[in-house]
């Protein structure tokens, strides 16, 4: 017999004969989520056995040159002509995936697809339509199929769920997470994936934010694993080891919103040292590591090791950004391997007793709102947001609204951030401006499917197409471009913009923006309230459509503004990087002074 095992060919034990009626996947195939075939060794041609072969060797090209050969032709005609043998489909569509041949590998898995349902085939079929489209819609069909012929297999709903998401469809992949929920002890991605949902759901509140998070919490596998007792020296004004630890050491990341502010770090009372588990590095990387006194990448390191080493460094502070976000380490700082550890940029409370604080501001997270927070809320000193102006950008033009002779209004955000709610609202405020006309802008446009999901949301409420201009991405000197022809953005909601926001304050233009409970629905507030903008905040969606339609009708106001916008943003604290660090500052030192307080009442 012959099995694939990991994507492989390999010998394996006579399991019996198939019967008759049996159909071949379904019968051979070993397991639910791994992929294990079984088959006769005279059934596998000799030109498969040799490409295999070549694989479990890592001899690539030459596994690719066994399947670009002529002894291939005779096979692949073999099986044009008889659909039957979807064990041999199968084998052969695997082959081409692992040798990246993806058009061809999805052509076999369809073929196997109109003779017997498997939800593996459809699994891989996602996967290799993906590839060959470069859309995450074109998989969302064979992802939904995969659930529903597997319904209870962990990996197939959390596949289509996130399939959903990155579609669009936020809510259907919220709901699909938590009936999952029900179906599993392994509870740890799922929750992960749930919470980094539930931000982009419009009623989602802080309570069931936190109550998921203290249950995440729980599921850590290391969570009564804590390293005990720490060795550094509790002086409360000698100069501290500050670790960072995050996934987000690379460009266009919420991490690049405060280089500018570490950079002003008092470099003889703070050494800063990075713990990178970067996925894949880019320039902004090698950026990070000048800033840092130390560049330590920890990617693919285990927990215990990692936390090992901030031990061996001394580190006194460790500070996880980004919160639950891709590419957390959150499964260091349950090892408490750092005296103070503290949350900056998560979006919610991480439900970690072993996270001491968390940094944010009074807007952001209001001091009535810590009973939502397992950290202690500490804020920095008049605001929370830094803005660092692009080397180079368009010029500030003149109102478009006076050339065009009517508003356009932009919306600069994630797809994800324009669910089905506030597109009600966007078509409410275009409904209410006669002639207006909307620019969406937003990474995933190039994808059919997501551009369409966009466009259908605005035909529900009565809104013509022609009204909505949908682009994709583009330098960010053209990105700034484009700015610069909208008179006034529509921020998103429940998740508000932050760089979106800021970036149109620099190209003058402003925000109109919906308050929340939320952190994230209270990011465009915190903007626009340190900057004294706060005529464009509203806290009722009537407000919104109000503020957003009367601010549409007043052209000589939203002209004046955009003149002075620039020189304004430039003059206050948003753009001055030293208030952040000076504050930033401060709450480490006073973190620290209550950590070796704490040693001497234990004393």
């Amino acid at each position: 017999m012959e099995r694939l095992v990991g994507d492989r060919v390999e010998e394996a034990v006579d399991r019996g004969p198939m019967t008759a009626h049996e159909p071949r996947l379904t019968s051979l195939l070993v397991g639910t989520e791994g992929v294990e075939i079984s088959l006769e060794a005279n059934a596998l041609p000799a030109v498969l056995q040799e490409a295999n072969a070549h694989l479990r060797a890592n001899r690539h090209d030459q596994a690719k040159a066994c399947l670009d050969s002529p002894a291939m032709q005779p096979v692949l005609q073999a099986m044009a002509s008889d659909s039957s043998r979807t064990d041999l489909l199968y084998v052969t569509a695997k082959l081409y995936m692992e040798t990246e041949q993806f058009q061809e590998a999805s052509e076999w898995l369809q073929r196997i697809t109109t003779v017997e349902a498997h939800p593996i085939v459809f699994a891989d079929l996602a996967r290799c339509v993906e590839q060959v489209s470069g859309c995450r819609s074109a998989a969302l069909g064979h992802w939904r199929r995969a659930h529903e012929l597997a319904p209870e297999t962990m990996a197939y709903r959390e596949a289509y769920a996130l399939c959903l998401r990155d579609v669009g469809h936020v809510q259907e992949s919220v709901e699909l997470c938590q009936e999952g929920l029900l179906l599993t002890e392994d509870r740890y991605t799922s929750l992960l994936q749930l919470i980094w949902g539930m931000h982009y759901v419009p009623d989602t509140r802080r309570a069931d934010l936190f109550l998921r998070a203290k249950q995440w919490a729980a599921t850590d596998p290391n969570r009564h694993d804590r390293t005990a007792g720490h060795a550094n020296a509790p002086s409360p004004s000698r100069k501290l080891n500050i670790g960072i630890i995050s996934g987000d050491f690379k460009s266009n990341s919420p991490l690049s919103n405060f280089d500018v502010a570490l950079s002003c770090l008092d470099r003889d009372a703070f050494e800063l040292v990075a713990f990178s588990n970067v996925d894949h590095e880019d320039p902004s990387t090698a950026d990070y590591r000048e800033l840092f006194d130390r560049f330590e990448n920890i990617r693919g390191l285990i927990g215990h090791k990692v936390a090992a080493r901030v031990r061996s460094l001394g580190i006194d502070i460790l500070i996880a950004f980004g919160g639950q976000c891709q590419d957390n380490r959150l499964d260091v700082m349950v090892l408490k391997p750092a005296p103070v550890q503290v949350d900056w940029g998560g979006l919610c409370s991480l439900g970690l007793t072993q996270i001491d604080y968390r940094i944010t501001d009074a807007v952001l997270d209001p001091p009535e709102t810590q009973r939502y927070h397992q950290e202690r809320l500490v804020y920095i000193p008049g605001g929370y947001v830094v803005y660092k102006p692009p080397v180079t950008s368009p010029p500030v033009t003149p109102l478009p609204a006076r050339t065009n002779g009517y508003v356009t209004f932009g919306a600069f955000n994630n797809h994800l951030k324009m669910n089905a709610e506030i597109v009600a609202l966007w078509s409410q405020v275009l409904l209410n401006t006669p002639h207006s006309r909307m620019l969406i802008k937003t990474p995933c446009a190039q994808d059919p499917g997501v551009r369409q999901t966009l466009l259908d949301r605005f035909a529900r409420q009565g809104v013509e197409p022609q009204r909505i201009s949908v682009s994709g991405q583009c330098s960010h000197y053209e990105h700034l471009r484009q700015l610069s022809q909208v008179d006034l953005l529509l921020d998103t909601y429940p998740f508000t913009s932050y760089r979106t926001a800021l970036e149109g304050l620099w190209m003058g233009v402003p925000t109109v923006t919906l308050a929340g409970e939320t952190y994230v629905s209270r990011m465009g507030l915190a903007i626009l309230t340190q900057l004294g903008l706060g005529a464009f905040v509203a806290e009722t969606p009537e407000t919104y459509v109000g503020r957003a339609c009367a601010f549409a009708a007043q052209w000589d106001e939203l002209a004046q503004l955009r003149e002075g916008l620039r020189p304004y943003l430039l003059a206050s604290s948003v753009c001055d990087p030293t208030h952040f660090a000076r504050g930033f500052e401060g709450l480490l030192r006073d973190m620290w002074r209550d950590w070796c307080a704490g040693r001497e009442d234990k004393g």
